[in-house]
């Protein structure tokens, strides 16, 4: 279960976003799917006519990247883009068994390609705000947590997302020294305006 401030997950209720999504003229929603056995889908798209001020607000993002196995003293990817935004959080999944060590990796920032701005934290569960290897066992709140030990973790960055106004990038280190194989999935969320300022 899932009980993030923007996001809920349980059996009885699905998934449930509450993301702000504004557009201008029309919004379009995709489900892909790679499976070939049928999926039965119920969904309710919920949306309010109002103005949208096209400088004020950015487009919403969410960037899903996979890497099956992570590779040798390569970064995993988690957001690349250009252009003036604001990230806000992310989703993290390590499918199958993965290396215990896989969250001695650090997730590293670097905004507009500026090093004044590279940001690099000491190891994963820092990140998701559990230092120690989650000893008090599984959480979700609003901002963070795991669902599964040594499996699904969240963070959101409201109160401190990163506000680029060229570009972002964000990639975590698989493992202390980029050197284990584990298959890594993630979501990164930012808002992005599409237009040059």
């Amino acid at each position: 279960n899932v009980r993030a401030l923007q996001l809920h997950a349980d059996p009885d209720s699905g998934f449930v976003s509450y993301f702000p999504m504004p557009f201008y003229n029309h919004a379009t929603i995709e489900l892909v799917r790679f499976g070939s056995t049928p999926l039965a889908i119920h969904s309710i798209v919920q949306y309010n006519p109002e103005y949208v001020d096209r400088n004020s607000y950015g487009y919403f993002h969410a960037d899903f990247h996979e890497s099956n196995p992570t590779k040798y003293h390569v970064y995993h990817p988690v957001v690349h883009t250009v252009g003036r935004g604001r990230y806000i959080g992310m989703g993290f999944g390590v499918m199958g068994s993965p290396y215990a060590i896989f969250l001695e990796g650090d997730p590293i920032f670097n905004i507009d390609s500026n090093q004044t701005y590279h940001i690099r934290y000491t190891g994963g569960e820092d990140y998701f705000d559990a230092a120690w290897w989650f000893p008090n066992g599984p959480f979700t709140l609003p901002l963070a947590g795991y669902t599964h030990f040594i499996d699904q973790f969240y963070r959101f960055q409201y109160s401190d997302c990163n506000a680029f106004i060229q570009s972002f990038d964000f990639d975590l280190q698989p493992g202390e020294n980029a050197d284990i194989y584990d298959h890594y999935r993630t979501v990164g969320f930012y808002y992005l305006h599409w237009t040059p300022f």
